[in-house]
């Protein structure tokens, strides 16, 4: 039960390498607990998502991040975590639109979706790209801050739409201040979709 929660990093990330290889040498089974997602994903071959004392969804880290079963899990999993923004769903036009300028048109099948329905819009930074003004409707935010990414060459940004918050993963060299308005474009392949009242994935 978190092993390595006091260690310093340098120890941790030795102390793990340990533990996988005598794990691997001896194939026992083993249940490790962690609140560390990465400490999850480098220890564990599968992982098992628990919520007030209760399982909530078991698979391996790439299942749990592509096709996780609600919100909770969705959002646990991530660096950074999924942005969730809250829409409508306008069945005309097959679209989803938020008070704070959000929007975009989706993939779903019509049947899973009722005109008006309240969702949770999920995106994560990856699927989160920066755009030219001219380009047809992007969606404009605000530049809160951004973290630059160092090993991996990107920076997190993370980005005011009014009262939501959405992060985006840009290239390192992306020239980027606070305070800046920018256009930003969601994948619809990268969006996933929860009921707003459930959270439970459309």
């Amino acid at each position: 039960d978190e092993p390595f929660a006091n260690l310093d990093a340098q120890l941790r990330a030795r102390s793990r390498r340990q533990v996988k290889k005598l794990l691997a040498t001896f194939a026992i089974t083993t249940v490790f607990v962690t609140h560390d997602q990465q400490e999850a994903a480098a220890m564990g071959d599968r992982l098992a998502v628990m919520r007030e004392g209760k399982i909530v969804q078991v698979g391996t880290y790439r299942e749990l991040y592509k096709d996780p079963r609600d919100s909770f899990v969705a959002g646990f999993l991530g660096d950074p975590p999924i942005s969730l923004l809250r829409c409508r769903y306008q069945g005309g036009m097959h679209r989803l639109a938020g008070d704070d300028g959000v929007g975009i048109l989706i993939e779903a099948e019509p049947q899973a979706l009722e005109d008006g329905q309240e969702v949770l819009l999920g995106v994560r930074a990856e699927h989160v790209s920066l755009t030219s003004e001219t380009d047809d409707c992007p969606m404009r935010a605000r530049v809160s801050h951004f973290e630059p990414r160092i090993a991996d060459r990107t920076k997190i940004v993370y980005l005011d739409l009014a009262s939501q918050v959405c992060a985006a993963r840009v290239p390192y060299e992306t020239s980027i201040r606070i305070g800046q308005t920018v256009a930003l474009r969601l994948d619809p392949a990268g969006v996933l979709l929860f009921d707003a009242h459930t959270h439970r994935r459309l």
